[in-house]
Order: structure tokens, then C-alpha cells, then sequence
């Protein structure tokens, strides 16, 4: 074992991130995952400013930047009926831009700082278990066993790290049918431009987020996301299509001696907002940064006070916009009418949404 080696169990958006933060401080990393090559789809869409400054932080954010999209214009109606539209573009400050890139795109430009900082990821090693004590911890992984100075699980809702812990991770899952689409689309498709429908009981919410030139993600709260789209996309080709359920729930203790947890093996909550990857990218530094100093602790109460503050807020927005209430769309075209026509209400909403 290298002296001061740190584990990250979980090759996704965390724990490259994680990776990237102990590289830049001159930990000697290893990441393993137990997928046997880097994943192709994309599950996030959007990448926050808060995490694109704590990326900037540690040199890794210009190539992310560079080819992500930004999310410019929003689109609001209600089961196709267009309430209006509202042009963030004047509203948005450099460092207040919400950008949109496919998420195994995001991995692969992570996984390059990663390997370039001479940080080691290995595919094909699923973590199997682990023992600690007051000098370090073993974990056992694609056949072997090894020493490490810290272990960071960055490896799911189902993380294998926290169950080898035993730590609870207590919360419930949201009713009802959910589905996403990765599509390529054609005709007039503006990529800086973003759909919300939030639909009735019957239809569902339903929600488009552009990630690509020609190609946009589809969140819709029923069985299939394409049946009965409310906004005018000409889908050319569907990449994936896929259930999901909603799951709010959040691991009791983030700390447990030498090893800690981040992203979704620490908490999970709604997407809308977007923040769960951010969520996620955003405790990697952190944890890097608690292992660098040796404020482990401290780490563990402050990120697990940041995810509870998440939850509260995205299930905040969640309730209403889900709910299929006919007051919705109402309050849907009150609230556009006043983005539409006022350059600090859009300032304000640019501030609340990007800033956690």
C-alpha cells in the first residue's frame, strides 16, 4: 500500500471527482468499479454553477464547460397548451449559467484529469467487503484484498460500502409511474431550451432538457415518457428509454471511522432541480478536502445537513409540480408571466435555483 492511499469504491461523476480532489492535493487514489467498461448512457443532465466553480478549483471544469450547452430558454405549458416563454438569456451572469451535458460525457472528461494527475481507475473490480481499524481499512475487491488509509463510497442508492457498514438509509419512495427518453431530434429544435408540462393526474408531468445540439432528455411522470409528448419535438431516434422510481431517502451517518460516503450511496432525492449529481460532486470535494486536512468528522456533519437541506428543497418543489392539481397550471402562468416581463424576478429565480 502506497502510504496515505485512499479507496474510492464507484466510478461515476463522485467518485472521479473525489479522485480529482485527493490527485490535486498529492493523495495517492485508487478508483474501482465494478462495471467492465465506462457506462454510455446518461442519467444526469445538468451541471450547476456551484459545481463548475469547485471543478474550476481543482483544473478540471474548462473541457466540461467548453462542450456543455446552456440552458438559455424555458417553455411553459400545460397538457400543450403554451402559457409562454421566458428568455433567461439576460438574466444570466457567467458564473450563474445552468449547463447541460450527457453525463457518461462528463465521466469521460473527469476519468482524463483523473488519469492525467496519475490517479489509477480500475474497471471490472466489484467491492465486496471491508474491515477497519484505528490505522487504516481492508477492503476486499475484484478478488483481493488491500490496505488503505480511507475508503469514500461513492457507489449508489445500493452502495455495497454503506450496507458493509451498516449504516440505515431511511427515507420512502414517491407513488406513482416515472420514465425517461435520451432521443435525437430533428426539425426546429433549439438546444438552449428547456420544457416544462406539468400535465394533469392522467398525463403526468413532463419535462425536456436539451443535452446535446440534436438531442434532449425526457422526464415524464407515467409509464412511457414519449406517449403523448406535449411539445412540438420531432424525435428521429429514441438512444434509451427506461422506468425509474423516485426515491427520497438519506444514509443516517455519512462517517464511519476511516470511511465515508458520498453522492447517492449518502442520499437520493427527486430531479427536479437537477441537483443530484451536483449534489453528489460537491460532497466528493469536500470529502477530499476532509481526508487532506484530517477533519473527517466535520465532513460528515456538514454534508449530511447539506443533503437533508437538498431534500427539503427539491420535495418542496416536487409536491406542486407533480401533483396534477388543476391549480397548477394557473400558478404555472402566473409565475411565467412574471419571469417573462421582469428582469429581477429572473435574476432572483436564476439565484434560488443554481445556488445550494
Amino acid at each position: 500500500m502506497a502510504r496515505g492511499e485512499t479507496l474510492v469504491v464507484g466510478a461515476g461523476p463522485t467518485g472521479l471527482t473525489a479522485a480529482i480532489g485527493l490527485a490535486r492535493r498529492g493523495l495517492p487514489v485508487r478508483v474501482i468499479e465494478k462495471r467492465d467498461t465506462a457506462s454510455n448512457l446518461s442519467r444526469a443532465v445538468g451541471i450547476l454553477p456551484p459545481t463548475v466553480r469547485a471543478l474550476a478549483a481543482l483544473g478540471a471544469a474548462d473541457e466540461i464547460v467548453q462542450e456543455s450547452l446552456v440552458v438559455e430558454r424555458i417553455q411553459l405549458s400545460v397538457r400543450g397548451r403554451v402559457l409562454g416563454h421566458v428568455d433567461m438569456s439576460d438574466a444570466v451572469a457567467p458564473d450563474r449559467r445552468i449547463l447541460a451535458l450527457p453525463q457518461d460525457r462528463t465521466e469521460e472528461l473527469l476519468r482524463k484529469v483523473v488519469e492525467r494527475l496519475g490517479g489509477e481507475i480500475r474497471f471490472g473490480a466489484a467491492f465486496e467487503w471491508l474491515e477497519q481499524d484505528a490505522d487504516g481499512v481492508t477492503g476486499r475487491f475484484g478478488g483481493t484484498e488491500e490496505r488503505f488509509d480511507h475508503v469514500i463510497g461513492c457507489d449508489g442508492v445500493h452502495s455495497p460500502t454503506r450496507e458493509a457498514l451498516g449504516i440505515a438509509y431511511e427515507g420512502y419512495d414517491v407513488p406513482g409511474d416515472w420514465s425517461i427518453a435520451d432521443v435525437d431530434v430533428g426539425g426546429d429544435f433549439d438546444p438552449h431550451r428547456v420544457f416544462i408540462d406539468p400535465g394533469d393526474r392522467r398525463t403526468g408531468v413532463t419535462i425536456a432538457i436539451p443535452i446535446g445540439p440534436t438531442r434532449t432528455r425526457i422526464i415524464a411522470g407515467r409509464k412511457d415518457a414519449l406517449e403523448g409528448l406535449p411539445f412540438p419535438i420531432e424525435v428521429t431516434h429514441v438512444r434509451r428509454t427506461a422506468p425509474f422510481t423516485i426515491s427520497i431517502r438519506q444514509a443516517r451517518d455519512y462517517v464511519r471511522g476511516r470511511v465515508l460516503l458520498a453522492g447517492d450511496a449518502a442520499h437520493c432525492h427527486s430531479p427536479v432541480g437537477g441537483r443530484g449529481m451536483n449534489l453528489g460532486m460537491l460532497d466528493a470535494v469536500a470529502a477530499a478536502e476532509a481526508i487532506a486536512t484530517g477533519e473527517i468528522a466535520e465532513y460528515g456533519t456538514a454534508r449530511h445537513r447539506e443533503g437533508a437541506k437538498t431534500i427539503r428543497e427539491t420535495e418542496r418543489a416536487r409536491r406542486p409540480v407533480t401533483s396534477g392539481h388543476p391549480l397548477v397550471p394557473y400558478a404555472l402562468a402566473t409565475i411565467g408571466f412574471i419571469l417573462k416581463h421582469s428582469r429581477a424576478a429572473r435574476r432572483a429565480f436564476l439565484r434560488q435555483a443554481t445556488n445550494f
